[in-house]
């Protein structure tokens, strides 16, 4: 089924491969986490457009972006919250601008710590 925009010009189209990658420096004060943020996106590969669409740096070209910013969390028992807000510092060929991120995480499993094999009196 052809696409309903650019008249099916989404057909057949195949992006380029991406690396992502972000980190997270945190300094804990009780149950409240506080640090810088930031990550990157970088294209790899060319995109491969389909249904007779020409190849433009528009529509084939490489996109990159890079952001920094601060985060704060929360512990608040079995969950911990954390809201990451960053701003983008290098963007080509991409949606940039400021984001806000929500992270939630919690323990799935936590086995009990071996038992030494000798006690000291």
């Amino acid at each position: 089924m052809a696409a309903p925009f650019l008249g099916g010009a989404g057909n057949g189209f195949v992006s380029g491969n991406e690396l992502f990658g972000d980190f997270t420096v945190l300094y804990k004060v009780g149950k409240w986490q506080f640090g810088p943020v930031g990550y990157f996106e970088a294209q790899t590969t060319v995109d491969k457009p389909g249904g007779g669409v020409a190849c433009t740096p528009a529509i084939c070209g490489f996109q990159s972006q890079i952001a920094v910013g601060a985060l704060v969390g929360y512990d608040v028992g079995p969950v911990a919250v954390q809201l990451w807000f960053d701003d983008t510092v290098e963007c080509q060929n991409a949606v940039c601008g400021l984001d806000v991120w929500g992270r939630m995480s919690f323990r799935i499993w936590a086995p009990e710590a071996p038992k030494p094999l000798v006690a000291k009196n």
